[in-house]
């Protein structure tokens, strides 16, 4: 699989595979981590190669203040973790359909309630409460589909490289 955050179809329709490639190389990774140890540094740069190519395929994040604080006091589980709470599949699956609704707004055919609910389950399965994420999420500007692609984001980014090098940077 190519590192390409987005590709098109012979129909013009654009997609983005980093999402899914993602979860795939993590759910790899949790496995290496049970039976070696704590990743390496190379573990993470590969997995931060799969991270980038789908936060590119999001276009840009919405900058909203407050919130990469509030996570990084949020997110308590590395992300090896995350299959503790949710499946290779859905992980994959969520990442995709938020990049297609922040490329092609396609809100009509994906239930944005039904995509927060999974988003809410991901960041729940890092250790981000409930009541944390509504501080994030509200239905102020920039919308829904673009402050949650920014906390997805951003956790993901915290809980990847969580450890000292997290702990070194945070206040």
């Amino acid at each position: 699989m190519s590192l390409d955050s987005v590709n098109t179809t012979p129909g013009g329709i654009r997609y983005s595979v980093g999402g899914e490639a993602f979860s795939h190389i993590m759910a790899a990774l949790s496995v290496v981590e049970k039976v070696e140890g704590p990743l390496t540094e190379e573990d993470k740069e590969i997995a931060l190669k799969y991270l980038d190519s789908w936060i590119l395929s999001l276009g840009s994040l919405a900058y909203i203040p407050g919130m990469v604080d509030l996570l990084s006091q949020s997110v308590k589980r590395p992300i090896t973790e995350i299959f503790n709470y949710v499946s290779e599949e859905e992980l994959g699956e969520v990442l995709h359909l938020i990049a297609l609704l922040k490329m092609e707004g396609i809100v009509e055919i994906i239930d944005v309630n039904e995509i927060e609910l999974r988003v809410r389950r991901i960041l729940n399965g890092l250790g981000v409460s409930d009541s944390e994420l509504e501080k994030a999420i509200s239905d102020e500007p920039p919308g829904k589909i673009e402050r949650l692609a920014s906390a997805l984001a951003i956790a993901l980014i915290i809980s990847l490289v969580s450890g000292d090098l997290w702990k070194a940077r945070s206040p």
